[in-house]
C-alpha cells in the first residue's frame, strides 16, 4: 500500500511538473512569434524611413548610400520573414535568393536593360548562415550594378548557389560587363563583403570572367564564425 501511495505521488508530481513545462514553451512560442513580428515591423519601419530620407534628399552620394542601406534592411527583414528562428537549421532555396534579387534589380536598375538570374541548389545551413548568404548576395549584386555597367549599357548578371562536396558549397556573382581587377574597389561595399565572408568561415575570390567580373565566396556547411569585432 505504501508503494502504491508513492508511485501515484511521484507520477502526480512528475505530471505537474510536466504541465508546467509544457505551459512555459507555449508562452515562450508566442513571446518568441511576438518578438519576430515586431522585429519585422521595425526592420520595415527603418527601410521606409531611410527610403524617404533617400527620396527627399538633393545630393546623389547620399541617396545612393540611404538606398544601399534600405537594401541590406530589407534583405534581414526578407531573412525574418522567410524563416523561424528557433529551427536550428535552414534551407537557401532558389525563391528566397531571387526574390532578393528581384528586389534589388527593381531597386537599383532604373531603365537600364539589366538582368539577374539565379540558380541555387537547396544548401542547408543554420539560419544565420542564410542571413549572412543573403547580405553577402545583396552586396555583391549592388557592386555590379553600381561599376559593372556603365554609360547604360546592358547586361546579365548571374548568381549561383551549390555543393562543391558533402562539407562545403560555393556563392557565385558573375556580370558580363567591363570586368574587373585582381582587388576590390575600395569602400563599405568591398569591406562588408570581406567581412561576411569570414563570418560564413569561407574564402573570397575575385577573378576575370571574360566578358565580366565573378566573385566566388567558398565556405563550409557548418556554424558561420563570430567575430570579435562586431
Amino acid at each position: 500500500m505504501a508503494t502504491c501511495v508513492g508511485i501515484t505521488e511521484v507520477t502526480e508530481a512528475l505530471r505537474r511538473v510536466l504541465d508546467r513545462t509544457t505551459r512555459a514553451e507555449q508562452e515562450n512560442a508566442l513571446l518568441l512569434q511576438e518578438l519576430e513580428h515586431r522585429t519585422k515591423n521595425d526592420l520595415q519601419m527603418v527601410a521606409s524611413v531611410l527610403g524617404l530620407q533617400a527620396n527627399s534628399h538633393a545630393d546623389p552620394a547620399v541617396q545612393a548610400a540611404l538606398k544601399s542601406a534600405v537594401g541590406r534592411i530589407q534583405v534581414i527583414a526578407k531573412a525574418h520573414d522567410r524563416l523561424q528562428r528557433r529551427d536550428p537549421v535552414a534551407m537557401v532555396r532558389t525563391d528566397y535568393l531571387r526574390d532578393l534579387c528581384h528586389d534589388l534589380g527593381e531597386l537599383l536598375r532604373d531603365v537600364r536593360p539589366l538582368v539577374v538570374s539565379v540558380e541555387a541548389e537547396r544548401v542547408e545551413l543554420p539560419t544565420s548562415g542564410v542571413v549572412l548568404i543573403g547580405l553577402l548576395t545583396n552586396e555583391v549584386v549592388t557592386n555590379a550594378f553600381k561599376y559593372a555597367f556603365p554609360h547604360d549599357r546592358g547586361g546579365i548578371i548571374r548568381v549561383s548557389l551549390k555543393r562543391v562536396d558533402a562539407a562545403r558549397a560555393e556563392l557565385s556573382v558573375a556580370d558580363d560587363g567591363v570586368g574587373c581587377s585582381g582587388e576590390p574597389r575600395p569602400g563599405l561595399g568591398a569591406r562588408l563583403t570581406t567581412l561576411l565572408a569570414h563570418q560564413l568561415g569561407g574564402t573570397i575570390a575575385r577573378e576575370t570572367a571574360d566578358p565580366g567580373c565573378r566573385l566566388v565566396v567558398n565556405f563550409p556547411l557548418g556554424q558561420p564564425n563570430r567575430t570579435q569585432d562586431g
